[in-house]
């Protein structure tokens, strides 16, 4: 339920970091000998998420070290900020989100820890967590809001630290001391889905458009934390045409699932802790509501919004995935996969079809004749697993991901095959128009890739870009 960061000693991280000469030496001498005549704030465990209508509130335990074994400890005060993130639930706007102070405590009344340095832990409740920040109740915050706290330690010389004046050495790593911890506010629900169906509205004439449908796989941070999914859809009118009205329409309910109806996760067999799945459809019909097909263009998409009623009848949703599902609406000649889930998988051998690598002074283009598998990523989604470029300069090999849509194959942004140094990093994605890559939407034995290849802000050394390469993928 709570992702908690745990300080632990270990006999490694002690050898580690202790010098040849004293492998005797302790955390407390090694403290002294780093941050020399300061200070730091160490982060023993803290609360960085907080499940709606399940957690109680925040706590933190601190543990103050300086040169002379905490002697210099004053006083530790701590302050939150609130920030309203959540997108369509929670009314925030009479929070302060502005820096509220909570607590100061003094060094009396910190304790000291198995290291013989004080230690204190904090705790705050949700209910006096939103009173200091001006709220009534935790029905006004949601999914993403978040609480960030700030600490200031003042030592008995005069001398504040706190997160503006704490060095990265401090703040990071061993110290584990950034004087800033935040807590965000979660729905204790994670959604995934494996699209079923071909999940698009084809505007075409003729075209066969059979709705939505999709397993919809739901994992809660405690058992018996929700007890059904309602499902709603909107259509979006994204092409703004003279003389046309928008289409746009508001949420409407299409369907009600109780939990009865899940069946529990399976991974190999053995069941996947506090995850159930269903498999839910829906007709065009239900999804499309009062817009007509004739209205529709190429552009638009139907949004379908997931909500997860937890125990406290909150409904969990977000207008983002994965709460938010998008199906496009296209204009594609090309007849769908006649298996989403199975298309365009299995070992492919890779061959260079055109647009090597310039300007390197050596042909370095994807490695030729090389036998790579592609997975499913869910929906139409694929990744080749392993691919490697370059291969005159050494193997740059990594993951390089794609999708299938209507007859062309996109690819997002990304460092293909791993990236590769040149003054900075080259990047690929897809060609607008005709430059994509493409497939035959009947047959996945061929598919071409086609990648417009760039280099950040950062490269000085890099070839001539933006430039293309393709490759064909042939199946074995």
């Amino acid at each position: 339920m709570k992702n908690i960061l745990k300080y632990v000693f270990t006999s490694a991280i002690l050898l580690g970091l202790a010098s040849c000469e004293d492998d005797e030496q302790n955390v407390t001498d090694l403290v002294q000998e780093t941050v020399e005549r300061g200070a730091v704030l160490r982060t023993i465990d803290f609360t960085n998420e907080y499940v709606l209508d399940i957690d109680e509130g925040y706590s933190i335990t601190l543990e103050e070290q300086d040169v002379e074994d905490g002697d210099l400890l004053e006083s530790v005060s701590i302050s939150v900020t609130y920030t309203d993130n959540s997108d369509i639930a929670g009314d925030s706007s009479a929070a302060t989100t502005s820096e509220v102070a909570l607590a100061t405590i003094t060094a009396a009344e910190f304790t000291d820890g198995p290291f013989g340095l004080p230690r204190y832990t904090y705790s705050i409740s949700m209910d006096d967590l939103l009173t200091a920040v001006g709220l009534s109740s935790d029905e006004d915050i949601y999914v993403n809001d978040t609480f960030v706290f700030q600490e200031v330690l003042t030592l008995t010389d005069g001398r504040v630290f706190s997160s503006d004046n704490a060095g990265d050495i401090i703040q990071g790593g061993f110290f584990s001391s950034p004087f800033q911890h935040v807590m965000t506010v979660s729905g204790g629900i994670e959604l995934a889905f494996e699209d079923v169906g071909t999940n698009e509205i084809n505007i075409v004439e003729g075209a066969t458009n059979d709705g939505y449908s999709a397993t919809l796989v739901v994992t809660e941070a405690v058992e018996n934390l929700w007890s059904e999914v309602q499902v709603f859809a909107r259509y979006q009118d994204n092409t703004d045409e003279d003389g046309e009205a928008d289409l746009t329409t508001e949420d409407m309910l299409i369907g009600t699932f109780n939990r009865s109806i899940f069946t529990p996760t399976l991974d190999d067999g053995e069941v996947v802790e506090n995850t159930l799945e269903a498999p839910l459809s829906f007709t065009f019909d239900e999804i499309r509501g009062s817009v007509d097909l004739d209205d529709m263009r190429a552009g638009d998409q139907v949004l379908i919004r997931y909500a997860v009623i937890n125990v406290a009848d909150r409904p969990i949703s977000s207008l983002v995935e994965p709460f938010t599902q998008s199906v496009p609406v296209v204009s594609c000649e090309a007849p769908p996969v006649a298996d989403p889930a199975t298309f365009g998988t299995g070992l492919y051998t890779v061959s260079n079809e055109a647009g090597v690598f310039p300007d390197f002074g050596a042909t370095m283009d994807w490695e030729e004749g090389a036998v790579v598998e592609i997975v499913s990523l869910g929906g139409l989604d694929r990744q080749i697993v392993d691919i490697c470029y370059l291969v005159e300069f050494g193997d740059f090999c990594g993951p390089l991901d794609f999708t299938f849509n209507c007859d062309k194959v996109f690819a997002p942004l990304q460092a293909p095959g791993g990236g590769v140094g040149c003054g900075g990093a080259i990047f690929g994605s897809s060609l607008p128009g005709e430059a994509n890559g493409s497939f035959d939407s009947t047959d996945d034995t061929e598919i071409f890739v086609s990648l417009n290849i760039t280099a950040d802000e950062s490269a000085t050394t890099c070839p001539s870009v933006p430039y293309t390469t393709t490759i064909k993928l042939t199946k074995i």
